[in-house]
């Protein structure tokens, strides 16, 4: 057998209990016979077992709630939810649904969870431990958008609230017809785009018309509000899991990241091979693919130190900072970590919670409609694994949060107005970069200089100077991006360009007189250009250097010296 291969499926989503087969008449989904037949059932996990025996063979990836759940037919009772939800949501047991979970027949007799007695509530079917699916709203970048969407959809980007004609909504058919998901959470009206619209708006449910409904000032405004929500909403639900994983979970699957063709519906990068917001939130959840990890639970603001590997770590405390949007550090302190250690494939829960930094100041932009504070949060960890060398390591992640003390639904709307403020008022921020390219691609190290302002969103993208449609190179794999830069911070962040050669080999790069990367094979050459964009950053390209001589004419593929030196240049 091959080695990634985990268990044999006999199907997804089946029905595996036995039912009385009434014909279709009642017209309930449940009134069917057992699917797979059981004599096919157990004939495929007969032979699986004679024919490997190392791996077991499961019926379905999902089945029923209750006790009829059986773990050896099917790897969990439920799937989903694949909405919007509240992102502190996303840190209670199987978020979206109750605890402990209900059947259909249940909720049909309007039981409740209290209903569920006590010796059942911790059962296998009562409670989902094996998260087979869970997925969010999906919205590429405004770049693809372009690619597949007329102009007249374009112009015609949702308003606030507003759902799919297959939801009775009234929005473009473009969009319903690439299956666009409302940003909508699924409990309430709260829209996660238009929390982040400035001037705020009140929205009614009950308003029915397009032309009434508020949205977004600009189809890039739609755009970027739609990345950071994404980004928030995939962030706390990877938290969410690992940050009770080994107690609560043993493995949560994603649906989806990817999509066969342009969508709106569960991608973390799509059609084109563009990474969305929601693909760096993802992967920011789990600290980049760093074993050790920091987590917030939005929920009750504890702090969670996750150890992923089975050595080990010796840690003092959790530091944490707080700051204002335009870069005051308003707060900071330190939560200890019993017995200074952090033991192997285990989740420490730390004791006390983080204080809500209130800032007095005055507004840094005009805010005459009252909007929220908002404090970015940053967590920082150094520790060192208990072996021979001592090898020491850090972790951190950043989290942008409002008064935990404000419930009120009036206020739900506009949580992340301040943001939209920032973005519509505030003066933008200008980074500094220094890159370096190499035989791997392109070592880029931004740094925030200025000391009033926080960098949100920085966005880096290699592109080509040609005004012509998508000007991006896909796939571009970087390192890290979406990022957050406090006052004074610096990142690196890896550009690689191995997969552009991989996957476009019509595309060849030469050195041109002027020393800059040309890109060839196009109807005009091109210059390779570094994009800097960002939530409230000042957008800057900035042509690559060859820096050093090409072997070969100037028709053949440029391999760029990995001992050139490193270039600065000021971004503005």
């Amino acid at each position: 057998g091959h080695p990634s291969l985990c268990w044999y499926g006999g199907g997804n989503e089946l029905y595996v209990e036995e039912k009385e087969d009434d014909g279709g008449v009642s017209g309930d989904e449940e009134s069917v016979v057992s699917s797979p037949p059981r004599d096919i059932d157990e004939g495929l996990r007969k032979y699986i077992a004679e024919l490997d025996g190392t791996r077991p063979y499961i019926t379905s990836s999902m089945t029923s709630i209750g006790n009829t759940f059986d773990s050896s037919r099917s790897l969990s009772p439920k799937d989903g939810p694949y909405g919007m939800l509240s992102e502190k949501m996303f840190f209670d047991r199987n978020p979206g649904y109750s605890t402990p979970l209900l059947s259909r027949d249940e909720i049909k007799r309007n039981m409740t969870p209290s209903d569920v007695p006590e010796d059942e509530k911790d059962s296998p079917g009562r409670n989902i431990g094996f998260q087979t699916e869970v997925g969010s709203a999906s919205h590429p970048e405004l770049e693809s958008l372009k690619r597949f969407l007329s102009r007249d959809a374009l112009s015609a980007y949702p308003a606030c609230g507003e759902k799919p004609a297959s939801d009775d909504g009234s929005i473009h058919e473009e969009w319903t017809y690439f299956k666009y998901q409302s940003f909508a959470e699924n409990t309430s009206d709260v829209d996660r785009i238009c929390q982040f619209k400035f001037p705020p708006y009140g929205y009614n449910s009950t308003t029915e018309q397009h032309q009434q409904r508020p949205r977004m000032d600009s189809i890039e405004d739609y755009s970027w509000a739609a990345q950071f929500a994404q980004y928030l909403q995939y962030k706390s639900l990877v938290e969410g899991y690992t940050h009770r994983m080994w107690e609560w979970y043993s493995a949560v699957f994603l649906w989806k990241t990817s999509s066969p063709a342009p969508t709106f519906r569960g991608a973390l990068y799509d059609w084109y091979l563009a990474t969305n917001g929601g693909y760096w939130g993802a992967r920011a959840g789990l600290a980049g693919g760093s074993p050790v990890k920091l987590v917030l639970n939005l929920r009750d603001w504890t702090v969670h130190a996750i150890n992923t590997v089975p050595t080990t770590l010796a840690a003092a405390s959790v530091e944490w900072k707080a700051y204002s949007l335009d870069g005051v550090l308003l707060a900071n302190g330190a939560i200890p970590i019993p017995q200074e250690r952090i033991g192997g494939n285990s989740v420490v829960h730390l004791e006390g919670s983080l204080p809500w930094a209130a800032d007095e100041s005055e507004s840094f932009v005009p805010n005459p409609h009252g909007v929220q504070d908002i404090i970015v949060y940053r967590l920082d960890l150094s520790y060192s694994q208990h072996d021979d060398l001592g090898t020491p390591g850090t972790a951190k992640n950043t989290y942008y949060l409002t008064d935990p003390s404000i419930t009120s639904d009036d206020h739900a709307h506009s949580r992340y107005a301040l943001l939209g403020a920032m973005r519509k008022e505030a003066q933008r921020v200008n980074l500094e970069a220094r890159y370096q390219i190499s035989t791997s691609g392109i070592e880029c190290t931004l740094q925030n200089a200025q000391d009033n302002s926080v960098a949100v969103m920085v966005k880096l993208a290699l592109v080509k100077s040609s005004q012509e449609g998508d000007p991006r190179i896909l796939p571009t794999l970087l390192s890290d991006n979406y990022m957050t830069l406090l006052p004074g911070e610096t990142s690196r962040v890896h550009l690689s360009m191995e997969s552009v050669e991989l996957l476009e080999q019509s595309t060849q790069w030469s050195c041109s007189p002027d020393g800059f990367v040309k890109i060839l094979g196009s109807t005009n050459d091109v210059n390779l250009m570094l994009s800097i964009d960002g939530w409230n950053i000042q957008k800057s390209e900035v042509q690559i250097s060859c820096v050093g001589p090409s072997s070969g004419t100037s028709s053949t593929k440029v391999t760029p010296m990995d001992t050139s030196p490193e270039i600065n240049i000021a971004v503005s």
